[in-house]
């Protein structure tokens, strides 16, 4: 059988991660539920990340009592949701909840093992396969039903629904997949359960996109022509949980999907998100048992948790990955001289120790890594370039000055607390770049006000960010292409033909030694230019209570708890 293009060009741990899925021209039909993992070790990532990805304390594969189904899950956001319409923005707070409503075509795998980049598997779509080089097929789960809520009133999923919801997705300028206008041409329905996508040109990395976060299936009916939802009992999908009651700035309870099509799942009744924005608050419940599980905390809270008596304790290496990321269309970075000096006058190994406690693992570019064997260590870039990635104060000082500013210059970091360890990031940078003449201004945002003015391109100076999410082809090109992807608002103004050039390649690459060369190129030219500068991945930690079974950490998924929450139980 001919493979269809693989999913993880960032490929993760273990060599054989996604071996079925390269297009051809006349690809024989494959669903991706059963690409096997191997067991090789992977070259090119640091050990220590190795190491992490191991959990503390491991749960159990499996149960000897077996599951027990009841209970209320209790877990916390640390901000309120702005709005309910998921087609505008990618906040955490939102589509956290609501990824436990929906269906996405494909989700991750979450687990066992924790702390590993699964291949993805079936959820709304069983099947899928290239039909030529610009048409793709997916077919739908039999039986799939919409909750029982009106309008829909629990009626079947079809194709329909299925090609709707893309072309809807994919051509309405300010959706979060409209990044994908200037490649599909159209979905449409071919029977009842089979859609295909009709492309306008080869774009080898298209499955990779639909398992991204925010692929939901929606029902026409629900949710308007015009994809505006603006209530919360409008979001009502096919996935294990359904709506049930929101306090604003309290607490959004979800309730258990008695007709899911996953027979027997989900476990729990009840997931309670309840709004905590202090960190110290959300460890202070956890301490008294009011919460089942925290995850993501910054590193001091997640070292003091992890001591806690009984605590199952999961940590791996962060993804995605934090960087600082350089406003390069206005001075003064877009000066590359003055990028290279804020490079060497960062010192690694220090903020590791302050800010991490050593649980973090160094970076050299701002692309997950999570035990991918491309990742360019030190001794792998050239010569011409390496020298940037290396901390030295007194030649970033002689930098400053060759870019025109001899007596020094203030300028501002950017950021916001929902990113975990931003503001001790802030404050290191802020003392390493006074000793070669850079005076920051440390500006906290509102994460709103912070999400409006990255949209805008209204953010000065230097802004600490979190990358792709996703260790493959299409989330390295979605987040640094500057027409292609989301290059538009996660790019800070880069607008660079060496890497749209190589980018483009990329998403038409089909061979894994062809993909290999052209993400070593990128690693190389962002180490030259240094657009964005990667911050070290912190070790995050998923610490859940001794009564949570089944709970696989993955930090890949941000925003799809889906991925690794909805088989949990509670053993109490």
């Amino acid at each position: 059988m001919r493979a269809m293009q693989r999913y993880g060009t960032w490929a993760a741990i273990l060599v054989t991660l996604l071996a079925a899925c390269a297009p051809v021209a006349t690809p024989t039909p494959k669903a991706t539920a059963t690409p096997v993992r191997g067991s090789a070790k992977p070259t090119g990532v640091p050990t220590a990340a190795l190491v992490a990805a191991t959990p503390t304390q491991a749960p159990e594969a499996k149960q000897a009592s077996g599951p027990r189904r009841g209970g209320v899950f209790h877990l916390a956001h640390n901000t309120t949701i702005p709005t309910w319409d998921s087609m505008t923005i990618t906040t955490q707070a939102l589509h956290g909840p609501i990824s436990l409503i929906y269906d996405r075509p494909q989700r991750f795998g979450g687990g066992p093992p924790a702390c590993k980049f699964l291949p993805p598997i079936p959820s709304a779509v069983e099947t899928w396969k290239w039909v030529d080089s610009t048409t793709f097929e997916m077919r739908l789960r039999q039986g799939l039903r919409f909750h029982n809520r009106p309008p829909v009133n629990g009626r079947e999923a079809t194709a329909q629904d299925l090609a709707w919801t893309i072309n809807k997705l994919f051509a309405k300028t300010g959706l979060n997949m409209a990044d994908l206008m200037p490649v599909v041409d159209r979905a449409e329905a071919i029977d009842k359960y089979t859609a295909r996508i009709y492309l306008k040109r080869q774009y080898a990395t298209l499955p990779e996109r639909l398992v991204e976060d925010h692929f939901y299936l929606y029902a026409p009916e629900a949710v308007g022509e015009d994809l505006a939802i603006a209530k919360p009992e409008e979001h009502i999908g096919t996935g294990p949980f359904m709506f049930k009651s929101e306090v604003p700035g309290v607490n959004i309870s979800l309730e258990r999907a008695p007709d899911y099509w996953e027979k027997g799942l989900p476990y729990v009744d009840e997931f309670n998100f309840k709004i905590v924005p202090d960190a110290s608050t959300r460890a202070a419940m956890f301490r008294a048992g009011q919460l089942d599980m925290v995850w993501r905390e910054p590193t001091p809270i997640s070292v003091g948790l992890a001591k806690t008596p009984g605590v199952t304790v999961q940590k791996c290496p962060d993804l995605p990955v934090t960087a600082l990321a350089l406003s390069v269309d206005r001075p003064p970075f877009d000066n590359v001289l003055l990028r290279r000096a804020v490079a060497m006058a960062i010192d690694y190994d220090a903020m590791l120790k302050s800010v991490f406690q050593s649980e973090a693992v160094r970076l050299y570019a701002p692309i997950p890594y999570l035990g991918d064997p491309w990742y360019m260590q030190p001794q792998d870039y050239p010569a011409e370039v390496r020298k940037y990635l290396e901390y030295n104060p007194e030649e970033a000082k002689k930098l400053v000055a060759q870019a025109g500013y001899p007596q020094g210059l203030k300028t501002q970091v950017n950021y916001i607390t929902r990113y975990a360890n931003s503001p001790q990031i802030a404050e290191a940078l802020n003392a390493m770049l006074a000793k070669v003449g850079i005076t920051l201004e440390l500006k906290l945002w509102d994460s709103t006000a912070f999400g409006n003015a990255r949209t805008n391109k209204a953010l000065e100076g230097m802004s600490l960010i979190l990358t792709s999410p996703l260790p493959t082809a299409y989330g390295t090109v979605n987040f640094y292409h500057s027409t292609e992807g989301r290059g538009w608002y996660i790019s800070f103004g880069m607008k660079d033909q060496v890497v749209d050039e190589v980018g483009t390649k990329l998403t038409r690459a089909t061979d894994p030694k062809e993909q290999e060369a052209l993400v070593r190129q990128l690693q190389a030219r962002f180490a030259d230019q240094q657009f964005q500068i990667a911050m070290p991945a912190a070790m995050m930690f998923g610490i859940s209570q001794p009564w949570v079974k089944s709970f696989y950490f993955q930090p890949l998924y941000l925003y799809d708890y889906a991925d690794f929450m909805y088989a949990v139980w509670l053993d109490k």
